[in-house]
This record gives C-alpha cells, structure tokens and sequence, in this order.
C-alpha cells in the first residue's frame, strides 16, 4: 500500500535522518508509481542525507528528464562530483547526458583539473584534453 509507506517514509523523515539506502528505496517506489513530486523528493534525499554518491546520481537519473537538468547536474558537481573516491561517476553521467558539444568539451575541461580517483592526475588529464581538442 503505497500511500501508507509514502506516509511512514515521511513522518519517518521529518523526525530522523534517513540513510541513503533508504531515500534509494523510497525514490525507487514513487519512481514505479511516476510520483508527480518525484524531483522535489529526490532534491530532499540529497539535501537532508549525508554525501551518498548513489542517491545523487539517483537523482541525477530523474533530473535527466526535467528543464532544470543542467542546474541540478551543476549542483551535482559542486556538491558529489568533487568526492575523490566517487565523484567521477557524477562527472561521467553528466557527460553522457550532455549532448552539444561545446558544453562537453568545457565539462571536460573542468574535469581535467579535478583530483578524482580513476582520472589519472590533473595535469595528465589537462594535457590530453588540450591534445584531443587541438
């Protein structure tokens, strides 16, 4: 009964914080009922949850299909996509969302000076996109 769990999860949420395993589960739900608030949730998850790389790009999946996509992905990458560990995930799906070129190429510039695990240093990163653009 969705409407029941819909009002749990929410009493639940304004009275503790909400691990990210769960704001997933939530997320999940409502997606499969196409909750018409479906953005504002998502926002919530990743403004009242502590960084979870999953839940943004979870968030990052349904803002894929909005107006607003390219300032939620901006978000993004100010907020999860400078993780060390992760944030290149948040960088990649950025990149695989965009598709005018101009906007790729500065995505990747940008990304080219941002230590992240599985990037290679920043320098090397900068170098080689200098040499694919050039």
């Amino acid at each position: 009964d969705l409407p029941a769990l819909r009002a749990a999860r929410l009493t639940m949420s304004q009275t503790f914080p909400l691990p990210a395993d769960l704001w997933l589960q939530w997320l999940h739900d409502e997606q499969r009922a196409d909750a018409p608030n479906l953005p504002t949730l998502a926002a919530r998850a990743t403004t009242e949850s502590y960084l979870s790389i999953p839940l943004w790009l979870a968030r990052l999946n349904i803002a894929a299909h909005h107006p607003n996509a390219r300032e939620v992905f901006e978000l993004a990458l100010s907020t999860a996509g400078l993780s060390y560990p992760d944030g290149l995930a948040v960088w990649q799906q950025y990149l695989d969302w965009e598709t005018d070129p101009d906007r790729r190429n500065a995505i990747q510039s940008r990304l080219a000076s941002v230590p992240l695990r599985g990037n290679g240093p920043p320098h090397a990163q900068r170098e080689a996109h200098e040499r694919a653009v050039n």
